[in-house]
Formats: C-alpha cells, structure tokens, sequence
C-alpha cells in the first residue's frame, strides 16, 4: 500500500545517500527569521572568514544577531534568488550566502568555495504560519524548497 510517509522516506534517502544532501534538524528552524541562522552563521564564518573577522570586532556580543537581522531585511525587499546570486550588505560589508559552480576548474579557489555549499534536507518543520511541511531543502540554512 503506497503511504505518504514511505514517500517521503524514499525522497530524503535519495538525496541524503546519493545527491550530496545532509540531514538537518527541525529544532534548528526559526520561525520568525524564516532561517536556519547557526547553519547561515557558520557558512558566514567559514568561507568569509576575514569579513566575519572585521565585522564582529565592532559589536562582538550582538554580531550574529545583527547578521541576521541584515540578511532577513534584505530577503524580504529583494527576494530569496538576488540574495543567493549576489549576496547582501552588512554595516559595508558584503557577504555571500551561496557560491555557485564556477564554468571552469582554472580557479581552485572558487571551486573550493562551491564545495562549501551544504545542502539540507529536513522534515516535519513548523513555519511561523503553524503550518509543516513534510520537506524542507536548504542551502546554507536559506530554506529554498
């Protein structure tokens, strides 16, 4: 008998076994941000690690709030896929929340950095409308689908 459930099992053992997906965890969601934000900070962190290192100086305690109070601001107004391509602003400075596959292997850096995408797959998330999905793919804590 086909059951929604054996679906969606078969969906996140796909991605997670064969496409490159992680399991994330609905605990980690934020309903008022919309964001994976420890996933966004830690993405932030490690592949911007200068400009996450001169903008913290400036506020150390308050850094990761400001953060993400830039990025949701900036989702709202310009929209998910502009933020993805271009980034956004944060007190001057630009941060990336995604790097795309570079055309070619000529610069090992930018293909570096677009191996540190990390995708996620996780299910049964409460979104502020009270609403749950049965998926929720992310990339970089920005749920996507």
């Amino acid at each position: 008998m086909h059951k929604e459930e054996n679906f969606e099992d078969t969906i996140e053992r796909e991605l997670l076994k064969h496409s490159g997906y992680h399991q994330g965890n609905a605990a980690d969601y934020e309903p008022e941000t919309a964001l994976f934000t420890s996933e966004v900070i830690n993405f932030i962190q490690t592949t911007q690690p200068k400009q996450w290192q001169k903008f913290s100086s400036t506020s150390p305690s308050d850094a990761e709030k400001i953060l993400i109070t830039s990025l949701t601001k900036e989702l709202k107004s310009r929209g998910m896929l502009d933020v993805l391509r271009n980034g956004f602003k944060c007190y001057g400075k630009t941060f990336q929340v995604a790097y795309f596959q570079p055309n070619t292997a000529m610069n090992p850096d930018t293909l570096a950095l677009y191996h540190q995408n990390r995708l996620t797959l996780t299910r049964q998330v409460k979104i502020k409308t009270g609403r749950i999905p049965d998926i929720l793919l992310s990339i970089n804590g920005l749920p996507i689908a």
